[in-house]
C-alpha cells in the first residue's frame, strides 16, 4: 500500500476500527523482524493496544455540543487507547511485550500491565490485501446532502483518502447498501485510483438500512473472486442503525463469525454520532475487534495519519491475565479490558503507535504487603501459544506520599487517574436521568479527585500535563452541563 503522498508506507498493520471478528490466520509473521530491516532501538519500542473502543471521540463531541454524553460513550479502554502509557521496565525484544508495575492510591493497590512491541513501525510493509469497501448510503447517513459534519461527508472524505493508499498488490471492490445491497465496483487492481475514485463519487443516497444485505453481498463477492492476496477484509463504514433485515446485536455477531470462518476480516468505522450502542458493542468485543469513531469530516486527515493502513492486522489473540495477589488482597475492579462479560481477558491485541495499558485494582491489604504474581498467556497470529509470568514487588524503602499515593511508574499513576475519572463519569451519566442530584454530586466528586490527581502529576512531562489538563476541562465541562440540567444525548440518533 502507498500513502496519500505516493510514498510507500512501511507502517505496520495497527489497530483500528475493526469492530467485528478478524480471521484467525493472522496478518503476516510478526515473530521476527523482516529481513533487511532493523528492530526498534532499546527504549523506543512501538506500542500495542487491546481491542475494543479506541477513543472517546463521541463523548467529547457531545460535551463540545453542550449535551451530556450517554454512559455507553464513556469507556476506559477508549481513553487508554488515546494515551501512550509506557512502562519499559526492560527492553522489548518480542513481538508482544507484557510488563507490569504497582501503585497505591485511595487505600488500594493498582496494577498496570503495559503492552508494547519490538516491531519497527517505519520498516514493516503491509501485505497485499483483498478489500471490499462496504458503504452505508441509507437515509440516516445523510448521503450527498452537503453538510460538513454529516456521516456521508465523513465517509466520502475517508474513502477518497483510503483508496490512494492501495497499490498493485491489492484488490479492491466497492459495495453499498440502503434498503438493499448494490455492487458498485467488482474487484479491481488497487492501483486503479481513478476508477475507484469515480465509483465513490457515483454513490447515491438510499432509504432504509439493510446492513445484513450488505454483509451478505460482500461475502458473495469474495466467494466468487479469484485473487492471490495475503488477507481478505471488508471495510464497513456506517452509523450502525439497521432497520431492515437483521437488526439485533446477536445477528451481526453471527454474521461476523460467518465471515471469519471464511478468512474474511471485518473492519467497521463508526461515522457520525447516530450509532446504535448495542450493535456497536456486539461487534467490537470479539476476537479481532476494535473501534474508532469519526464525528466530523475535519477529523479524517488526522485519523488517516494515525491509523491507516495500520488498522489492518492484529498482533495477538486471547490475551488472558491471571493475578495471584498476597494473602489479604483480593482482585477488585478491572479497567481497560474491552467488554463487560469477560474477566481479565482481551480478545485481541493490535500493534499501535501508542503503548497500551490494562489496569486492575487490588483491595483489602496494607501498602507494605503489596506484591503480585501474574500469569499471562496469548496466541500469536500464527497460532503459537505463549505463556509468561511476572513477579512484581515494591522496591526497598517505598512509601506513600502525604496524600497516600505511591507509583513506581508515572504511566501507572496516569492510568489510575484516567480510569477513576472515566469510570466515575460513566456512573454519573448512567443515573443522570433518574437521579439528577446524585449524578451531580458524584460528578463533583469525580472532578475534585481528578483535579487532585492532575496536581499530583505536576512533575510529569509537559505533553502529559497538557493532555491531562484537557481531560480535566472535559470533566469540568461535563459537570457544568449536568448542573445546568442539560439534555443527555443517546448514541442511537445522536443529539
Amino acid at each position: 500500500m502507498r500513502g496519500p503522498n505516493g510514498s510507500i508506507l512501511y507502517v505496520l498493520c495497527l489497530n483500528c476500527l475493526v469492530l467485528f471478528i478478524l480471521f484467525s490466520s493472522g496478518c503476516s509473521d510478526f515473530s521476527t523482524t523482516p529481513a533487511g530491516t532493523a528492530p526498534s532501538s532499546p527504549g523506543s519500542s512501538s506500542g500495542a493496544t487491546p481491542g475494543g473502543i479506541q477513543d472517546l471521540v463521541v463523548a467529547r463531541t457531545f460535551v463540545q455540543e453542550g449535551v451530556v454524553p450517554p454512559a455507553s460513550a464513556l469507556v476506559v479502554e477508549g481513553i487508554f487507547s488515546e494515551y501512550d502509557l509506557p512502562l519499559e521496565t526492560t527492553d522489548c525484544s518480542q513481538t508482544l511485550c507484557l510488563q507490569g508495575a504497582l501503585g497505591w492510591q485511595n487505600e488500594a493497590g493498582w496494577l498496570q500491565i503495559g503492552l508494547s512491541s519490538n516491531v519497527d513501525l517505519d520498516q514493516w510493509e503491509p501485505p497485499g490485501m483483498g478489500v471490499v469497501l462496504l458503504v452505508d448510503v441509507s437515509g440516516s447517513m445523510g448521503w450527498r446532502y452537503g453538510s460538513h459534519g454529516l456521516p456521508a461527508q465523513i465517509t466520502q472524505d475517508l474513502l477518497l483518502s483510503v483508496i490512494e493508499t492501495f497499490d498493485i498488490h491489492d484488490r479492491v471492490g466497492i459495495a453499498s447498501f440502503s434498503r438493499s445491497a448494490q455492487l458498485v465496483l467488482p474487484f479491481v487492481e488497487g492501483s486503479e485510483h481513478a476508477r475507484l475514485n469515480s465509483a465513490i463519487q457515483s454513490l447515491e443516497a438510499g432509504g432504509s438500512t439493510n446492513m445484513e444485505a450488505g454483509l451478505i453481498l460482500t461475502r458473495t463477492m469474495f466467494q466468487q473472486a479469484e485473487m492471490d492476496v495475503e488477507q481478505k477484509r471488508v471495510l464497513l463504514i456506517t452509523d450502525a442503525q439497521p432497520n431492515v433485515g437483521a437488526t439485533s446485536p446477536s445477528s451481526f455477531m453471527e454474521l461476523a463469525q460467518d465471515l471469519a470462518q471464511e478468512g474474511i476480516g471485518l473492519t467497521v468505522i463508526g461515522s457520525g454520532l447516530g450509532l446504535n450502542p448495542d450493535i456497536f458493542s456486539a461487534m467490537v468485543n470479539l476476537e479481532g475487534g476494535n473501534a474508532f469513531s469519526i464525528t466530523d469530516a475535519e477529523q479524517v486527515p488526522e485519523f488517516i495519519d494515525q491509523n491507516w493502513p495500520m488498522l489492518l492486522c492484529p498482533l495477538a489473540y486471547e490475551l488472558s491475565v491471571e493475578i495471584t495477589p498476597p494473602a489479604r488482597y483480593t482482585v477488585g475492579q478491572e479497567y481497560g479490558f474491552p467488554g463487560e462479560e469477560t474477566r481479565l481477558q482481551v480478545a485481541s491485541v493490535f500493534l499501535s503507535r501508542r503503548r497500551g495499558a490494562l489496569l486492575v485494582r487490588l483491595d483489602g491489604g496494607l501498602f507494605e504487603e503489596l506484591t503480585a504474581e501474574l500469569g499471562l498467556s496469548y496466541r500469536t497470529v500464527d497460532g503459537e501459544q505463549v505463556n509468561e509470568t511476572l513477579s512484581l514487588d515494591l522496591p526497598p524503602g517505598a512509601s506513600p506520599d502525604e496524600e497516600g499515593r505511591y507509583f513506581s511508574h508515572v504511566s501507572t499513576q496516569i492510568s489510575t487517574a484516567l480510569a477513576l475519572m472515566i469510570t466515575g463519569a460513566h456512573d454519573a451519566a448512567e443515573i443522570y436521568q433518574e437521579n439528577h442530584e446524585a449524578s451531580v454530586e458524584l460528578m463533583s466528586t469525580v472532578v475534585s479527585q481528578f483535579r487532585s490527581d492532575v496536581q499530583a502529576l505536576s512533575g510529569s512531562s509537559p505533553g502529559d500535563l497538557e493532555d491531562l489538563r484537557r481531560e480535566l476541562d472535559f470533566a469540568v465541562d461535563m459537570l457544568a452541563l449536568m448542573e445546568s440540567h442539560a439534555r443527555q444525548g443517546t448514541l442511537y440518533g445522536g443529539f
